[in-house]
């Protein structure tokens, strides 16, 4: 465990120009979540924030924004494992506290205005498997399959080498099973 900002999104990032004109984060502020937890957990909120601008699959933003923090601060298995899961998490923490929000002051402009973005997120994390996920990271890191993954792979090649006789293509015969077949 770690000191972390627990909300690095966008908003909360200031930048400026590197030399070749390109944005640069040069600081950051609002440190009113800042707690001790993983350093995975910025990195999971930061993908979240990435799911409200520019419209990015969920799984092209986790594995582009893993790949660049991985690339300066490698990320530990247990992180690797986490990662995904805590991206989820961060979602539906959004979604419920806007509505927490609202229910307790349905004026509140700031709540309203980010109800949609905070439900946005929900919707495009909610169908992404997250042994998928998890799978794509670890490719996408260079990092072994888990080992849940690679213990299925075992017994899948294992079981199809076994209990499928091989069937010479010169041998097979087509059936027909369609409805109007004869």
């Amino acid at each position: 465990l770690q000191p972390i900002h627990a909300d690095l999104a966008d908003y909360n990032l200031v930048a400026g120009r590197s030399a070749d004109g390109r944005p640069r984060i040069t600081g950051v502020i609002d440190f009113g979540d800042v707690m001790r937890s993983w350093r995975v957990g910025d990195l999971a909120t930061a993908i979240a924030a990435l799911l409200v601008r520019g419209g990015r699959s969920p799984l092209v933003a986790l594995l582009a924004a893993a790949e660049g923090f991985h690339s300066v601060t490698p990320l530990t298995e247990p992180e690797v494992v986490a990662l995904w899961p805590l991206v989820v998490s961060r979602a539906a923490v959004l979604a419920a506290g806007v509505e927490v929000q609202l229910a307790a002051d349905p004026g509140n402009a700031y709540a309203q205005a980010e109800r949609a973005d905070d439900w946005r997120i929900v919707d495009a994390v909610a169908p992404v498997d997250a042994d998928l996920a998890e799978a794509l990271l670890r490719n996408r890191l260079g990092l072994p399959p888990s080992v849940a993954a690679a213990a299925a792979v075992h017994r899948v090649t294992t079981l199809a080498a076994t209990a499928v006789p091989a069937v010479a293509a010169e041998s097979a015969v087509v059936v027909d099973l369609s409805v109007t077949s004869t």
